[in-house]
Parts: structure tokens; sequence; C-alpha cells
């Protein structure tokens, strides 16, 4: 998608859409998963990584932990220019803006941050983006005030700025400012597509392959859910090095015993993902989940499923 189309589409978005993302029109603000529950279990250092656009949290959390090069494929053409917009906050502003400018729920769940996207901050990082998300983002402020951009272009699936802190690296005070040390050399490069075409665009190998949330949603993508995601997935599984690792789902409220009902997404049925990739290298790993943060209770757990070559 051009310049003038991603523009084009992104206004649009702004003048019609209303909040719902299941076709994946809306950006995530920040991530919904707890990566730090997880990745840091994981040597990042020196690795290649293949990850999810989404809020772009997965590519900062790689790069914290030292991933030296990170693909983003994702279906929303506009990712990049959220990247583009983040890295360029990391480098214009003090950790305090940051969280001004980017964080809707600052002291609770329910009462919004009114000065997300306002224009003063907006200026401070414009001199810092590339030239393309330069236009992109002047445009789109030059049409609209900062908080309907940041209502209308995100989707409401954010947490308060407590657990966002908890659950990226980048987030705390201390890593804010180291990030902000690291963040000119994070170059990713970006893919637009779903996971049914990965395969077809990549073409270097990788040591981590992170799929997000994406399994939650293969009823809608496929005929044969299962069957046919397997099918992508091992496609996509040819690009790891020996050794290399997929995440194949986050699993939300999740625990290896947890009994699952009927009307739970596919690949919360454990019995049957494990069947189907019975004769792959698959296995859970549960840590303190979204909800275990929110309540400081380590007992509700997220899990990951996992491949390995």
């Amino acid at each position: 998608m051009s310049l003038d189309e991603r523009i084009n589409y992104a206004s649009w978005i702004i003048k019609n859409y209303l909040y719902k993302n299941k076709d994946f029109t809306l950006l995530y603000p920040f991530t919904t998963e707890n990566l730090n529950g997880y990745m840091c279990n994981y040597d990042f250092k020196g690795k290649s990584v293949l990850t999810v656009g989404s809020s772009c949290d997965h590519i900062l959390n790689s790069h914290m932990l030292g991933a030296k090069k990170i693909v983003c494929f994702d279906v929303n053409p506009l990712s990049e220019d959220y990247f583009n917009l983040k890295k360029a906050a990391f480098l214009a502003l003090s950790y305090e803006e940051f969280i001004k400018f980017f964080c809707f729920y600052v002291v609770n769940s329910y009462e919004r941050n009114k000065l997300a996207f306002n224009e003063e901050l907006f200026y401070k990082i414009l001199p810092f983006l590339s030239a393309d998300s330069s236009r992109f983002w002047f445009n789109l402020f030059d049409s609209f005030k900062g908080i309907r951009i940041r209502r209308k272009l995100f989707c409401n699936d954010e947490e308060s700025l407590n657990v966002i802190s908890l659950v990226n690296s980048f987030m705390s005070k201390d890593g804010y400012y180291d990030m902000k040390q690291k963040i000119e050399s994070l170059s990713p490069t970006f893919i637009t597509c779903d996971l049914r075409d990965v395969s077809n665009k990549i073409k270097d190998n990788f040591d981590f392959v992170m799929l997000s949330n994406i399994a939650c949603f293969i009823q809608s993508m496929y005929v044969n859910p299962l069957v046919d995601f397997r099918s992508d997935v091992l496609k996509i599984a040819e690009f790891l090095n020996d050794d290399g690792i997929m995440f194949l789902a986050y699993l939300y409220d999740m625990k290896p015993n947890t009994k699952v009902k009927l009307s739970w997404d596919l690949i919360y049925h454990l019995d049957k993902v494990f069947d189907v990739f019975k004769n792959e290298n698959i296995s859970c790993v549960s840590f303190t989940g979204i909800n275990g943060l929110v309540c400081n209770d380590n007992r509700f757990t997220d899990m990951v499923l996992t491949l390995k070559k």
C-alpha cells in the first residue's frame, strides 16, 4: 500500500470505524500479552526473530533482549507507521512524556488520559520520524484532533500503565531509558500479509518465530481450522534454524489442566491441538497471566504453546 493509500485508509478508519477489530483494521496500542512472562526465559541475544506486528511490542522486547535481526509480518498496513511513531517517540520524549502520549489508562482501567496523542508532544516527535511516516502522521494530525486519532485508529484492548510496565521490559523507567539508548539501531523489516502467506514472503531462517494470539482466530480463517493452521505453521517452521522455537499460540487465563468450555476458541482445546500436532515437538509453558498481574495473584496464569525444531 502506497503512502497516499495508507493516509486515505487511516483517514477513512478515523471517520467511520466503530471499535470492532475482528478484521484487524485497528492498531493495538500495546501488547495484550505478558511478554516478560515468557520471553525473558529464552536467549534472544544475537538471534533472528520473525514476529507478528500488532502493537510492535514484540519487536521492541526482542530488541531489548538482544535480537540482531527482526522481521515483522502483519495484515495491517499501518503497523510500520506505528512502529516508526514509537521509535521516534523514544528518541524525542522523556519517560513521563512517552506515557502521557501513548497510554490511555495511566491511572486505572476506567479513566482515560485526555492528553493521549496531544499535538504538543506530537510536534516534538515529528522531527525524529522517517520521511514517509512523517508525512503519514503529519497528515492525520493536520486533519484530526490527536485524541480522535488515538480513539478511532486504535482498538480499546489496552491494560492500565501498571500492567503495561510489567509485561514490557522497556516500560519501566529504567527500561525506557535503556531502550532510548538502543532504539536508533533498531530497523526491522516489515511485510504486509497474514499468516497464510508468510511462508511465501520470507527468505531467511530464524531462531524464533512469534505468532502471538493469531491462533484464536483460525476458525474464521480456515475451512478445517486446526489442520489448515498446522499446514501453514509447518511451512513457516521450515525457516526455523536447528533448535529454533516457534511461539505457536498465546492462551489467556489458561493452565495445562484448565477445564475448557465448548464455546472457547478451538486453540484452547489442547487435546485436539496435541492430536493434530502429534508428530511435532510441541509443548506448553505457563506463567503469571495478564489477570494475575492485574490482581497481583500468580495463581492466574497464561500459557504459550511452543514448537521446537
